[in-house]
């Protein structure tokens, strides 16, 4: 049973891979000039043609927010890829702690939160432990704290952003021989532990009541229904009624399509971790505290119940470019660089 949860963690660095590349594209004529349609994993291009990392500030206290290291060059110029230094199929950095934090409670026989934040801190403070130029607020935010003095237990900020799902998979799957009120008690411990905001616990809990669903044998169309409170429109909106053997994803406005041999590690994450893991995944990640009518989508534009049919794919996320976004106005706190990364 509990190789469902590592497949599921399996998709989730899959998919964050396979998007790694074309984050944070706005101009669609861009995003077809630099990568077209993506068919596998793809290193980064610089110059990024929508890049605004050069308005996301971070100034250390001290040693102990100092986490940029030699990155902290390219923030404030124009042009940079968040993720330029990665290779492609390289993991950015979210991704990369959900890796540490695997292996870390597999080699330590279970999870600590004590033990875990103090190996997080080392990870963050030490040069060349990951090489992604981009480092989300939430890690900004705990190393600011940290360097203000306080306890590593109290440096997690209120943060409402998708990035508080990133680690849900890889906990998951190291702790996938405890009960689900157990597991659903570490997962909050530990989200909370850099988000400290209820929607996103509430989201995070979401997901692994839908995962451990789907591991008990249900569709996951039947777990998103039950566990996420949705009507089954609203799932079949996200899901679609067939299945193919290359399915896509909408990663902002670009469509990407996944080979068979990927779609086959996916499993259940496939719809539910890589639906979390991208701005569209907005309607799956708030599906544990917004009922479909009352949803806020960061990049919902107006009629963007068209890109929504039930058609012969996998998956089918209808992400697309806002009226705000094609005019230039883009901000930190919905879905841009102060969130996922």
């Amino acid at each position: 049973m509990g190789k469902h949860f590592l497949e599921g963690l399996v998709g989730a660095l899959c998919a964050d891979a396979l998007a790694m590349p074309v984050h944070w594209y706005y101009d669609r004529a861009a995003l077809a000039r630099d990568y077209g349609t993506v068919v596998g994993y793809r290193a980064p291009r610089n110059p990024h043609a929508d890049s605004i990392l050069w308005r996301s500030k971070y100034t250390p206290l001290n040693e102990k927010g100092e986490i940029l290291h030699e990155q902290a060059q390219y923030w404030g110029q124009r042009g940079v890829h968040y993720h330029q230094f990665l290779k492609a199929g390289e993991n950015t950095l979210n991704l990369q702690l959900a890796r540490e934090l695997y292996d870390w409670i597999r080699s330590h026989g279970g999870y600590s939160s004590e033990g875990w934040l103090r190996h997080y801190a080392d990870f963050m403070l030490t040069p060349g432990r990951h090489r992604d130029t981009y480092v989300e607020e939430c890690h900004r935010g705990f190393f600011t704290r940290y360097a203000q003095g306080k306890p590593l237990a109290k440096c997690g900020i209120r943060d409402e952003h998708i990035g508080g799902l990133a680690h849900v998979p890889a906990l998951m799957a190291a702790c996938n021989d405890l009960k689900l009120g157990r597991l659903r008690a570490v997962v909050k411990e530990h989200v909370g532990s850099t988000h400290a905001h209820p929607n996103v616990l509430r989201a995070a809990d979401t997901l692994v009541r839908v995962g451990w669903a789907i591991r008990e044998g249900a569709g996951v169309r039947e777990a998103i229904v039950k566990e996420a409170g949705w009507g089954r429109d609203s799932a079949r909106r996200v899901i679609s009624r067939r299945r193919c053997l290359r399915p896509f994803i909408w990663r902002g406005s670009m469509r990407v399509t996944l080979s068979g041999e990927l779609w086959r590690t996916q499993m259940w994450a496939g719809t539910v971790v890589i639906a979390g893991w991208s701005w569209a995944g907005s309607w799956v990640w708030r599906a544990g505290f917004r009922r479909p009518g009352r949803m806020r989508c960061w990049s919902r534009p107006p009629g963007w119940k068209r890109l929504l049919p039930d058609r012969p794919c996998g998956i089918r996320l209808g992400s697309a470019l806002s009226s705000e976004r094609r005019s230039g106005r883009r901000t930190e706190s919905r879905g841009g660089p102060g969130g996922e990364g």
